[in-house]
Order: C-alpha cells, then structure tokens, then sequence
C-alpha cells in the first residue's frame, strides 16, 4: 500500500492503516503550502502526488510480473487453455 501524506510531524508515520493492510506499507510525503491535507489534490502538490504514483506502480508492476511469470512456468497448460494456446 501507499501512503501519500502532507509534511508534518505525526507520532504514527502509517495513519492506523496498519491495523488494515496485512503487507508493506510505504508512505511517502508531500510538501503542501497550506495547513490542509487536501492540498495534496491542488497544484502544485498533486504533480508530485502524481508522480510518486507512477513512480509506485511502476516498481511494483515490474515485481507482480516477475512473479506473475515465476508462478505461470511452473503450472503445466492444460485442458482448453492449452489448446488455445497451441
């Protein structure tokens, strides 16, 4: 999971959503003018809201097709889906 948050001091960097997400959870700061965290959504902030997020679903987009390929060559192609395939 990513976690998108504006640049102040918090006593939990992962806002509680530990409690809810059984994997990693990368949070990332944005730096916003004003006091109010939905400036994340207003510009300038939302480019770099932006970007980070390419920037994570690209990492890890690669690392779902790595495994995706790992588990796929070591299932065997039967039934219907092996003839659609040959």
């Amino acid at each position: 999971m990513l976690l998108i948050c504006d640049r102040r001091s918090r006593s939990d960097s992962q806002l509680g959503w530990e409690r809810w997400v059984q994997r990693t959870i990368e949070t990332r700061e944005v730096s916003v003018k004003m006091k109010d965290h939905r400036a994340l959504l207003w510009e300038p902030a939302v480019r770099e809201v932006a970007a980070t997020i390419e920037e994570y679903l690209i990492r890890h987009s690669r690392n779902a097709n790595a495994v995706f390929k790992e588990k796929t060559a070591e299932t065997p192609v039967t039934g219907s889906r092996a003839s659609r395939i040959a």
